[in-house]
């Protein structure tokens, strides 16, 4: 469904993990340099439950099958 990391999934799984750690480091530095606005801490809040239910969907769902 992603067509990004189909791409890099397609050329190896060492490329779609290089990816992710970029993105995500990049995206930590910017909460962190970021945290003093009230819009950015409510923001990277926001994004982390977000990213917490999706983690409890995809573990549910691997439970199931």
């Amino acid at each position: 469904m992603n067509p990004v990391m189909a791409r890099l999934l397609e050329a190896g799984w060492g490329w779609a993990a290089g990816f992710k750690a970029i993105v995500t480091t990049g995206v930590a530095a910017g909460l962190w340099f970021g945290r003093g606005h009230l819009l950015v801490r409510r923001t990277g809040v926001a994004f982390l439950v977000l990213f917490a239910a999706i983690a409890a969907y995809q573990v549910i769902d691997l439970g199931a099958a």
